[in-house]
């Protein structure tokens, strides 16, 4: 921080680090004081940055997008493990998390983070069928996506019947016409 504005909490030479503000990418902005947040000392200020990213979008997909709710069964696929953190957390008692991912050191921190369970999608042949087999067959109350078009209709297979998809990914291609009739 270079400067600030008189009553500001903060002090010139403060490591600070906001989310999605209007000039982010600049080298120097003008951002209000409610903006920031302090940055501890040892956290270095890229992943600061990452984490108010990731923070802000696992808030607003468990709170707007589809707000779950204590006993709601959601499916994120392959948000960072972290982001399962937040939709364990985000009620009480706490919803139950699934996480689809592709790698086994990541399964293994979403499963750490409280993902009840954890799908490796590149090892199953229907994802949507393995996410009913686990939820009894009725689906899932929501599946936020971050992949796109090539698991476009496994999202929605995953789904109950009157289940949201969110993808918040920007797939390559057009999505496919689904199929699925969940």
């Amino acid at each position: 921080m270079e400067r600030v504005g008189e009553g500001a909490a903060h002090s010139p030479g403060d490591r600070v680090a906001w989310g999605q503000h209007r000039g982010s990418a600049a080298g120097l902005v003008t951002l209000p004081a409610s903006a920031v947040v302090s940055v501890p000392a040892g956290l270095e200020l890229d992943i600061a940055a990452a984490a108010m990213l990731q923070g802000l979008t696992a808030h607003y997909l468990v709170n707007s997008t589809y707000a779950v709710q204590p006993g709601d069964t959601v499916l994120a696929q392959p948000w960072p493990a972290e982001w399962v953190s937040c939709s364990s957390s985000s009620s009480r008692p706490r919803a139950r998390p699934s996480s689809a991912r592709r790698h086994g050191r990541k399964a293994a921190k979403a499963t750490a983070l409280g993902a009840d369970h954890v799908i490796n999608y590149t090892e199953v042949d229907d994802l949507g069928a393995a996410v009913r087999e686990l939820t009894g067959g009725t689906g899932v109350h929501v599946v936020y996506d971050g992949v796109g078009t090539s698991t476009f209709d496994a999202s929605l297979a995953a789904c109950d019947h009157v289940a949201r998809s969110s993808s918040s990914a920007r797939p390559v291609g057009r999505c496919p016409r689904s199929t699925s009739s969940g």
